[in-house]
């Protein structure tokens, strides 16, 4: 990931920028250091066995990801600026909603690469300092950095049977979303990584001409289910007991899926990061 700067927002508004490549003496807030941008602590979690060769499965998770971002402030005396006041800017951004959530985005240019969401745990303001500064923890419970949008795939190529996923950009594996409809009598739906001779994941429902399938693998808005006619049936409830969701991994995912009796009408993800 490419980043030079970093925006500090609450409630989709900017309070504060710090530039990473081009600081300079008119700029109120200077960035003095940062840390818990980087991986720290991660621990292997078990979560399943592969059908075939009984490999174990594992995810890496860490804690809360935790953000210390220390500020030199400088105020501009011609604008009417004083340290107190790049205090007060900054300190309004802590709960500006009733969510009380705030935002970093590590944007390259004017393009946001990613950005995480979390709460200040920590706002440490040294007043009697020869040199004005602030230091402020966030802290997030979502321990990705993401990107603010989603990347698309066109599903023109893409196979039925043998799909294949490619993001170049994300450098951490993620859940992925799809949508199909289905064109003919379908008993049941697996899917699997390429090359595994048992299905991973099972809906053990059926599935006719005119179904719609809408799925999510997203570790934090994971979901199943069929709308037919209008009406919404939903199928967690339907899948093997040892299933394991498909996620994309950085570079390309090779899968397998069960049928070709679909039409693909949406794959999209956000590619995601270990770190800056």
């Amino acid at each position: 990931m490419i980043i030079n700067a970093i925006h500090l927002y609450s409630s989709n508004v900017k309070y504060a920028e710090f530039s990473l490549d081009n600081t300079d003496h008119t700029q109120p807030y200077l960035i003095q250091s940062a840390f818990g941008l980087d991986v720290d602590d991660l621990r292997p979690n078990f979560y399943a066995l592969s059908g075939d060769t009984r490999s174990k499965y594992y995810n890496l998770a860490s804690e809360p990801r935790e953000i210390t971002i220390r500020i030199k402030l400088n105020p501009q005396y011609g604008a009417g600026q004083t340290p107190s006041s790049l205090r007060d800017t900054l300190y309004k951004a802590i709960s500006s909603s009733r969510t009380s959530t705030v935002e970093l985005r590590f944007m390259n240019g004017v393009t946001t690469v990613a950005t995480i969401f979390g709460f200040v745990k920590r706002f440490e303001a040294p007043l009697f300092s020869s040199n004005p500064e602030v230091q402020i923890t966030l802290k997030s419970d979502y321990f990705f950095l993401r990107a603010p949008t989603r990347t698309v795939v066109s599903t023109g190529s893409v196979s039925k049977t043998a799909p294949v996923l490619t993001d170049s950009l994300s450098t951490a594996p993620h859940g992925f979303r799809m949508q199909i409809t289905f064109t003919g009598f379908v008993g049941s739906l697996a899917i699997a990584e390429a090359g595994s001779t048992e299905w991973a994941f099972l809906i053990g429902q059926s599935f006719t001409t005119g179904d719609v399938l809408y799925f999510s693998s997203e570790e934090n808005n994971r979901y199943l289910y069929r709308i037919r006619s209008s009406v919404t049936l939903h199928l967690l409830d339907t899948l093997n007991s040892n299933a394991v969701w498909p996620l994309m991994f950085p570079g390309t995912t090779n899968l397998s899926v069960s049928t070709s009796s679909y039409n693909w009408n949406d794959i999209s993800y956000y590619p995601t990061y270990w770190g800056v």
